[in-house]
């Protein structure tokens, strides 16, 4: 069983900002960084091993060892050399849609620590509890909105990082929903100019650091300024408040 602990972060009484903020942010920026290095290490490594032939052949064998029939393999194969253009770029694809995963992640418990922290402060927001707890379900842009009306705050954060996560989005949801092809939904958002529906959308680690740069950007925004909203809230326990709810 595999429990992730938050980064270790203490309240004093001079602390300028409560500290769960913080220690997501910080989990976040580790998980994504991390994922960056680890991915595109697999492939570098994965890259030397095959380049030599003896090398693939004793993949093969051990794969046959652990199961897989011939035939299969070498069906597989064979399919994998004929979409090889698609296959190759898989590695940019993983670190997208895991990077993606870890801000839904963090802009989810960041929601609740708000929801919680009203609970001890005075609101006059209009924003209600059912839009905090589906924030998820959001753009991120509209997240941001939802975040700083909930607070009454704003985290100051230029148009062109948002546009650079909702460019993200729309191409890791069309990783998720239709394999990367650009379709029409995606080609009426997108300001690229670039790309034709049907057209693979490819990009390249160029394009990824753009994106995770943007990602750290919003993340480093945003918990400071909540962190400081509520800074007089009791110390809060993530897992036992999203039980109950």
């Amino acid at each position: 069983m595999i429990k992730i602990d938050l980064p270790s972060v203490k309240q004093t009484e001079n602390s300028k900002s409560h500290t769960y903020p913080l220690q997501i942010a910080m989990q976040t920026l580790e998980f994504t960084q991390a994922t960056l290095l680890y991915i595109m290490m697999l492939d570098y490594m994965s890259e030397k091993y095959l380049i030599q032939d003896k090398n693939l052949d004793k993949l093969r064998e051990d794969m046959i060892s652990l199961g897989i029939k011939e035939k299969a393999w070498d069906d597989s194969f064979s399919y994998l050399a004929k979409y090889k253009e698609v296959f190759k770029r898989y590695v940019y694809q993983n670190v997208l849609i895991q990077i993606r995963s870890h801000w839904d992640w963090y802009i989810g418990h960041l929601a609740l620590f708000v929801l919680y922290a009203r609970e001890y402060t005075s609101n006059t927001s209009s924003v209600k509890e059912k839009e905090l707890i589906s924030i998820g379900y959001k753009s991120i842009e509209k997240q941001i909105e939802i975040l700083e009306e909930a607070c009454d705050v704003s985290f100051n954060i230029y148009q062109n990082t948002i546009e650079q996560l909702k460019e993200m989005s729309w191409v890791r949801n069309l990783g998720i929903h239709n394999r990367w092809e650009v379709d029409e939904k995606y080609f009426k958002k997108t300001k690229s100019a670039n790309w034709k529906i049907g057209q693979i959308r490819v990009f390249d680690n160029r394009e990824i650091m753009t994106w995770h740069q943007s990602l750290v950007t919003v993340i480093n925004l945003t918990w400071p300024e909540i962190g400081k909203r509520f800074k007089k809230v009791p110390a809060y326990n993530h897992i036992n408040y999203k039980s109950v709810r």
